[in-house]
């Protein structure tokens, strides 16, 4: 026989930051990264101290940096050396983000409104 544990976190113990999860990702550190509807919370042991009420729904991480985005087409980069999260902007046309995935050794590809745009990650 199987037994099936099910732990649940939410707003209401404060484990992590809203009830509805949009997305979660385990990164190359080996933290979970919890994205929800008021904004997101990393748990591990090994997790940075990092603090963002952004409800991103799509998550990627490349060559250390994470990438987030949001449905209502917002994009950002979190750089886990300094801590610190930076929007980028995107063609004025893009209102939605439906996907974000890696696509190559130095590209994210991501599905819009406006079409298809690929990222080069430096």
């Amino acid at each position: 026989p199987v037994t099936i544990g099910w732990p649940v976190y939410g707003d209401y113990d404060q484990k992590i930051k809203g009830d509805f999860v949009y997305n979660v990702t385990l990164d190359s550190k080996g933290n979970e990264w919890v994205l929800t509807d008021k904004g997101i919370s990393i748990i591990g042991k090994n997790a940075k101290k990092f603090e963002s009420d952004f409800p991103f729904h799509f998550i990627s991480e490349y060559k250390g940096k994470i990438w987030l985005a949001s449905n209502d087409g917002k994009l950002a980069c979190f750089n886990p050396a300094n801590s610190r999260l930076q929007f980028i902007n995107l063609p004025d046309q893009v209102g939605a983000i439906f996907s974000m995935h890696n696509v190559s050794n130095d590209q994210i590809a991501i599905g819009t409104n406006f079409g298809l745009i690929l990222v080069i990650c430096l």
